[in-house]
């Protein structure tokens, strides 16, 4: 049979894992001695998960009695002696039984702590057993450094324009992690002078040193009107610093900037900042979006140009491919047939064939010879002859065709 204390987060880090078997002289067996971490390296207010499993060899049963039943026993590198757990009194164990016992201890001191299982149970003649330091212990080193956390703060905040509706005012701040942890998701508060005005904005995980732009958006706010930022309004996040979370500036309604000074550098800005002993104030419009669409409209001409290379790439390839394909016999015999034509001085003058009556390349050899045909007999005389004797002519001719076609 074996007890199962309620579940304990499991941890990241094994500080230390027990290798066999201890047994006491009662008869109780220690195995699975294990003590685990969130992370590799323990700091002062770190807490360590430990866990064991007794087992009775005994021949009787036995009670886990008081006044600390099972229990784990630490020594602080003070030689202070320190207990966690305490738990199962009233429970008995019978021989062959075994008890997982579970139980955290937060370390608050730097230097090597001691840690082991132990018992306090009655046996079968009403007599109490202690077992303080027969079993094996752990050695545990904390660091002497202090525990590194994450640490939110806003460096910069201020108005950044109109609404969709035209209606309310968008507001932004930049929260920098200036702490050597990255943090988790958060949720910032808004106040408005001075009172809270029920929205819960979200900030994203942000790693150490690492900055991020959160909007929101207020309604009714005036010239003069005072926004208060909160940072982890819920304190979800454990920090390094948990007084540098508010951040307050005054509405000018003119882009209003407000600024630390590492993040002004030479500027004069508006800065209302509570527990602050100085500050400046100017007004400063802020451009937040140029750059960035600048950067956009280059970033498309660049693509479309590489775009249109490509292009070019592609039709000259696939001409060269069609061409290879179908070997282009028809094309190329036409441009050999032009090229030799231009080579023998055969230029022919169309201006006096009108628009409608130009012929194809190919038969324009073939128009010329007919068009000086034509003009050969106009020159022989054919004009100065008179009508009758052409017509006689005619006649006579097409009488004797006649004759000899009907011989």
């Amino acid at each position: 049979m074996v007890f199962v204390i309620p579940c304990i987060s499991a941890a990241e880090t094994v500080q230390y894992s027990q290798s066999g078997e201890n047994m006491s002289s009662d008869r109780f067996v220690a195995s699975d001695f294990t003590i685990t971490s969130e992370r590799p390296e323990i700091y002062p207010g770190d807490t360590l998960e430990m866990s064991y499993v007794i087992t009775s060899e005994g021949f009787y049963d036995s009670m886990i009695s008081l006044p600390k039943g099972l229990y784990f026993t630490a020594l602080d590198p003070d030689s202070n002696l320190v207990e966690a757990g305490k738990a199962y009194t009233g429970q008995f164990i019978s021989p062959g039984d075994s008890i997982i016992m579970k139980a955290r201890l937060t370390v608050d001191k730097p230097g090597t702590w001691k840690i082991w299982p132990s018992y306090t149970i009655q046996n079968n003649n009403g007599i109490v057993k202690y077992n303080p330091d027969e079993w094996a212990a752990a050695d545990i080193y904390v660091e002497e450094e202090e525990i590194p956390l994450a640490d939110l703060t806003i460096i910069e905040a201020g108005t950044a324009g109109s609404s969709e509706n035209g209606d309310d005012l968008r507001f932004y701040y930049i929260v920098k992690n200036t702490g050597p942890l990255d943090a988790k998701t958060t949720v910032s508060g808004i106040l408005l002078n001075d009172v809270d005005t029920g929205i819960e904005n979200p900030v994203g995980i942000l790693p150490a040193g690492e900055s991020q732009k959160v909007f929101f958006t207020l309604s009714n706010v005036s010239k003069g009107d005072k926004i208060t930022i909160v940072l982890d309004a819920a304190e979800t996040e454990d920090e390094l610093d948990e007084e540098n979370n508010d951040w307050s500036f005054a509405v000018n309604l003119k882009n209003d900037v407000s600024k630390t000074s590492d993040a002004v550098d030479s500027l004069d800005v508006i800065s209302e900042e509570p527990e602050h002993s100085s500050n400046e104030t100017s007004s400063v419009v802020y451009y937040p979006a140029t750059t960035a669409v600048c950067c956009d409209v280059t970033a498309q001409f660049i693509i479309l140009g590489i775009i249109a290379v490509l292009m070019s790439v592609f039709s000259f390839a696939l001409g060269y491919y069609y061409c290879q394909s179908k070997k282009c016999e028809n094309e190329l015999g036409w441009m050999y047939a032009k090229i030799k034509r231009l080579e023998a001085g055969e230029t022919i003058d169309h201006s006096y064939i009108k628009a409608e009556e130009v012929l194809p390349d190919e038969d324009i050899a073939e128009a010329e010879v007919v068009l000086k045909g034509k003009s050969g007999k106009e020159d022989s005389g054919d004009k100065e002859k008179p009508e009758e004797e052409k017509t006689e002519e005619s006649v006579g001719v097409g009488t004797g065709d006649k004759e000899d076609k009907r011989e």
